[in-house]
């Protein structure tokens, strides 16, 4: 399971974000995958939180609403 799969699952929490990063960078984890699959975050989602990393709880939200980040984002600014 991916970070994303496991915060929504209960199994992990937001600010253990970090200690993934490491584990990939260290090649301890998601050895063929780049850093947004094995986190499991789209592309777009990877993005927004490599330059904002405070949006993470919008990923999380976005992810259990159905809704896409930009979606999550526009909603929350209202």
């Amino acid at each position: 399971m991916s970070f994303i799969e496991l915060c929504l699952a209960g199994e992990a929490a937001a600010s253990d974000i970090d200690r993934y990063v490491a584990k990939w960078h260290a090649g301890e984890a998601g050895h063929d995958q780049t850093l947004s699959e094995y986190l499991g975050m789209t592309w777009a989602e990877y993005q927004q939180w490599a330059t904002r990393p405070s949006v993470l709880p919008s990923i999380l939200e976005a992810r259990l609403n159905g809704a896409t980040l930009a979606d999550e984002l526009a909603e929350s600014e209202e």
